[in-house]
């Protein structure tokens, strides 16, 4: 039942304080003093007759319940905006914000769309550049394709696509470098690494190759544009399949090694919990994840260790 008067500031201040973890921070966003969140927090506190912050020197901590009820406000605001934002200006037109990485979007998903608009030409669709480390409201989408290995709070998140990962370079690198065929030869060319250095180390480590720096070479935070760097013979980078078979099969890319590994991350389809009321949201959902097991059916090209 729901209580007849609700304490809205004191929630709102709370609700700031717990995402921030800090009560300075928190008032900077809302525009009043520290004492004003701490006020609020108190009094919230009081009504409910628990303790929702461990105060500390430095910072605060939330409590179990401040955990608890933390994580039914923040999912409680996010249905109140998107309700905002639905009726703001009346009458919507169908359209989907919907972020992701540049090498999905190249590789995976652009080459699908024309069938998704000949499909649902009544919804509009924007394609965001989403970065590594997303925050996925700040960011403004309704929809996500995020790498990672899944855990978003309050957000339904289903695997759309799972990879398989081998070193890549172009010919030209087999032919100025000589026979890659060892992992220890791997120090003798420069890597390229997408994001950062998870996929070189788990490959190195499955592939017995300690004597080479997982973390030497250079990090490009968009992966289509260290994988074009490995196209155009800058270096070798992971190469994931099946976003890359094409370059494979027109020999753009070759592979030095037999070894494929399965990575720990993968891209996950993620979106708020109350987004996919959305009817327009939740069409282009299943229409993802449909597409996505059109993927595992499908045989994909397995490379053959190459050498010069």
């Amino acid at each position: 039942m729901r209580r007849s008067t609700l304490p809205l500031s004191s929630l709102r201040a709370f609700e700031a304080a717990a995402r921030q973890l800090s009560f300075k921070t928190a008032a900077e966003e809302l525009g009043v003093t520290p004492a004003a969140i701490s006020f609020q927090i108190k009094s919230l506190e009081a009504l409910v007759d628990v303790e929702l912050f461990v105060r500390k020197p430095r910072r605060v901590e939330l409590t179990s319940a401040g955990k608890s009820l933390f994580a039914s406000v923040e999912n409680a605001l996010d249905e109140i905006s998107t309700a905002l934002d639905r009726i703001a200006s009346g009458p919507q037109p169908k359209t989907v914000t919907l972020g992701t990485d540049t090498l999905l979007a190249t590789r995976w998903l652009c080459p699908r769309l024309a069938q998704f608009w000949q499909m649902y030409p009544e919804i509009g669709l924007r394609i965001r550049h989403l970065p590594t480390t997303a925050d996925l409201r700040a960011h403004g989408t309704d929809l996500s394709i995020v790498w990672g290995a899944g855990g978003w709070p309050n957000a339904e998140h289903k695997i759309l696509l799972s990879t398989r990962m081998t070193p890549v370079c172009s010919p030209e690198v087999l032919k100025e470098a000589g026979p890659i065929q060892r992992p220890e030869q791997l120090a003798n060319v420069p890597l390229i690494h997408q994001r950062d250095f998870d996929d070189w180390t788990q490959w190195l480590e499955a592939a017995g190759g300690k004597s080479v720096d997982p973390a030497s070479g250079s990090v490009i935070d968009d992966p289509n544009a260290a994988l074009q760097a490995a196209i155009d013979g800058r270096g070798v980078t992971m190469g994931h399949l099946p976003l890359i078979d094409e370059d494979l099969r027109a020999g753009r890319l070759v592979c030095p090694f037999e070894l494929i590994v399965e990575p720990d991350s993968a891209y996950y389809l993620v979106c708020p919990n109350a987004a996919l009321a959305r009817s327009e949201l939740r069409i282009l959902y299943d229409w993802l994840l449909g597409e996505s097991r059109t993927v595992v059916d499908e045989a994909t090209y397995q490379p053959e260790a190459v050498s010069a």
